[in-house]
């Protein structure tokens, strides 16, 4: 049987929407209750990527050295728990914190009392894809020669990253004690070529419980995931989804008290990003991980389409 052109298309904008819906990203490290698709029970790290990082700048009086903490991003896949898909896969990507004092995320901000704000300890999660010119310039050395301040200045340039923190820094809290949530970064002008497509992201607050959060997730265990992207379901044989997450350059920025970190990470950067599918934003309509995932679903019916 042949598929025309018009007819995948057809195809592809049709499941569009329920692809779109089915992307879930939230805190904790898997979606709570039957909000995915995701058995947990069946759940392996494929591939994870760690970045050690100072918590804040060591102060000019010459006091202790900042604590080291470190940030890693797992690639979990699990079977899908009911699925007519074949080869049904659902991908739960893990952003997870570890640091060397505290069992919970709650008494390592304690223990920093000094440097952080002990009820709002805010994280960014830009859930936006980055131009191809920008995943491109990240360098692997930051994970191993402790420049981690580099991480986001040198693909972003330093006029962008600085300006973003001023941006965050003159906003106003949300209900939650969090001022990056009311950032727009694609309206920073020193950032406007790295937004092009637009600006997506989520801000929560990791050491107070959030009424759109599972209470479960509460507090954030020393190595246990503070948010997650889960994705739709999909063919296990066909790996557009998983390269994504693998080659897209992911940021996070922490905002407390008086410590400001913008990270930035590849999972994987032996390959250059060129396309959607390697994780780079090529226009408007694949600005962000949700919106660009009928992309990835469009790309496999047209290998479907021509193979049949």
């Amino acid at each position: 049987m042949k598929y025309s052109y018009a007819a995948v298309l057809s195809a592809s904008a049709a499941l569009a929407q329920t692809v779109v819906e089915n992307v879930n990203i939230g805190v904790g490290p898997a979606p709570s209750g039957n909000n995915s698709d995701f058995d947990t029970s069946s759940s392996r790290t494929t591939t994870s990527q760690t970045m050690g990082f100072s918590l804040y700048w060591p102060a000019p009086d010459n006091s202790p050295a900042p604590p080291v903490w470190q940030w890693r991003i797992s690639l979990n896949e699990a079977d899908a728990t009911d699925s007519d898909v074949p080869n049904a896969r659902v991908l739960n990507t893990v952003y997870d914190f570890s640091f060397p004092n505290g069992d919970t995320l709650n008494q390592a901000v304690a223990d920093n009392s000094g440097q952080l704000n002990t009820t709002a300890f805010c994280v960014t999660v830009v859930e936006s894809l980055f131009p191809a010119n920008v995943i491109n310039k990240w360098n692997d050395d930051v994970l191993s020669n402790g420049s981690e301040e580099e991480s986001c200045q040198t693909p972003l340039r330093k006029r962008c990253t600085g300006a973003i923190e001023d941006a965050i820094r003159n906003s106003d809290p949300d209900e939650n004690g969090c001022r990056g949530s009311n950032v727009d970064l694609s309206t920073v002008r020193q950032c406007e070529w790295v937004f092009d497509g637009g600006y997506q992201a989520s801000t929560y607050n990791l050491v107070g419980n959030q009424s759109a959060a599972d209470n479960s997730s509460f507090p954030i265990r020393n190595g246990g995931g503070f948010t997650h992207v889960t994705s739709p379901v999909y063919d296990a044989t066909n790996r557009t989804w998983f390269e994504q997450e693998d080659l897209r350059m992911h940021m996070i920025i922490i905002d407390s008290g008086s410590t400001y970190t913008p990270l930035c990470m590849r999972v994987n950067s032996s390959v250059k990003a060129d396309s959607v599918a390697t994780g780079a934003n090529t226009g408007a309509a694949s600005t962000s991980i949700s919106l660009n995932s009928w992309l990835l679903l469009a790309a496999g019916f047209v290998a479907l389409a021509y193979a049949l």
